[in-house]
């Protein structure tokens, strides 16, 4: 009632709390990761993440998800064997498909698209993950020309970034396990 009635506050939106707070994950759940250096920079994306989507910043969040976990597949689509990693690139289909800065057998060269695309198509019998496609399309929602086409406020966009974590840490679970 004082806010309402406050000559100092009048005209003035008070911004809502985040109803869905996320909680910083520790560095030492990436510990399955072979590559330290990637390490760092997905731990530090996941956390810049959790932070933007405390702050209601939830097409920044989804961006720094995406990226965090495309560290992660660099990590572990680098640590495959080649036969392995040949033979999902060529189930993905994606040889013929690859841009002109994507080179076989160099995950670090590839698109978030391509980096999904051979994950999912790793032989079953090897395969520790599959790594769900939404977070590649939530992450897009930061390119105005897409956006605009589908359009969702920012402030609507929190139960996605709070799903983009939670598939995250599922596969960071299911890496983890590997050791």
């Amino acid at each position: 009632e004082f806010v309402e009635n406050s000559s100092q506050l009048m005209g003035i939106d008070i911004p809502v709390a985040n109803p869905s707070p996320l909680v910083e994950s520790e560095e030492s759940s990436f510990d399955f990761m072979l590559d330290a250096n990637l390490k760092e920079i997905s731990f530090s994306l996941e956390t810049g993440a959790i932070r933007a989507h405390n702050s209601n910043n939830f097409r920044l969040s989804l961006v720094g998800f995406g990226a965090a976990l495309e560290g992660i597949l660099i990590d572990y689509l680098s640590s495959i064997e080649n036969d392995v990693l040949d033979s999902a690139e060529t189930s993905a289909q994606v040889l013929e498909g690859f841009n002109q800065s994507e080179m076989p057998r160099r995950p670090e060269t590839w698109r978030f698209a391509t980096l999904l695309n051979v994950t999912n198509n790793v032989d079953a019998s090897v395969r520790i993950i599959n790594p769900s496609q939404s977070l590649r399309t939530w992450r897009n929602y930061i390119h105005p020309g897409v956006v605009i086409q589908d359009y969702i406020p920012e402030g609507e966009l929190g139960p996605e970034s709070g799903q983009a974590l939670h598939m995250l840490a599922q596969v960071k679970r299911d890496l983890s396990r590997r050791q």
